[in-house]
């Protein structure tokens, strides 16, 4: 399954929470949760809408059970849309106007960046989202996302 992260020894941690909070817990400077219990559940909602909601109806398996049902692009891009903007509507009500998505670089913003490249990719209309164009205004500047942006990957697909 793909994200999957194969460790030194050969262990293989798939799905990004359970890599994520893998690499947080063996790197946990500097932190992706704050400390605050409440801050800590916004990062985490807004991951969850994200992981839960959003991703998984325009992940490949999905779409090509659409289209093996007969739909066409034009409705397979209709369906990715339709659920990105629901998604990204509800994520725009929970972030704030801080930098990033709540302050300081967090969770919440590990995942709002790869889902806007997808929805760039799918061509989704990003004008209604612009807490959502800032945090990736910001983070397509900071290093970190930089380097693991997909674009940067030397097996990306073509």
């Amino acid at each position: 399954r793909v994200p999957s992260l194969r460790l030194d020894d050969g262990e293989v941690i798939i799905q990004s929470m359970a890599i994520i909070e893998y690499l947080e817990e063996l790197s946990p400077e500097p932190a992706l949760l704050p400390d605050a219990l409440l801050d800590r559940a916004r990062h985490r909602q807004v991951a969850a809408l994200i992981g839960c909601d959003i991703h998984p109806l325009h992940n490949v398996a999905v779409l090509n059970r659409l289209r093996g049902m007969g739909h066409d692009e034009g409705d397979v891009t209709a369906w990715i849309g339709h659920w990105i903007g629901e998604g990204f509507a509800a994520v725009e009500a929970l972030i704030g106007d801080a930098e990033f998505c709540f302050g300081a670089v967090g969770l919440a913003d590990v995942y709002v960046l790869p889902q806007v490249y997808a929805a760039r990719r799918f061509n989704v209309d990003m004008t209604p989202y612009p807490r959502i164009c800032r945090v990736e205004a910001l983070a397509l500047q900071h290093p970190a996302f930089q380097t693991a942006h997909p674009d940067a990957q030397s097996d990306k697909p073509e």
